[in-house]
């Protein structure tokens, strides 16, 4: 993913498994996972395969500028601070 292209970052970093996390953000995840927008074998884990969100890491939700649309990217990656 280019940085340049990302237009947003929106982040969720409360641990713990997908049965705990809000239902807003599961049916997000799933819709993305089934776009092919929610990337990376954690992310395939942690929707189908009991994966907990470990303390340390979050799941970063990316607008990124795409043709002919922008697109939403979701991943996990080590939780940073600014």
């Amino acid at each position: 993913m280019n940085p340049q292209s990302v237009q947003d970052i929106r982040v969720y970093a409360h641990f713990g498994a997908v049965e705990h996390f809000p239902s807003a953000i599961v049916a997000l995840l799933q819709d993305l996972y089934q776009r092919g927008t929610a990337v990376g074998s954690e992310m395939m884990e942690l929707l189908f395969h009991g994966r907990a969100l470990k303390e340390g890491e979050a799941i970063y939700f990316t607008l990124i500028e795409a043709a002919p649309e922008p697109r939403v990217v979701a991943f996990i990656d080590r939780l940073r601070t600014a």
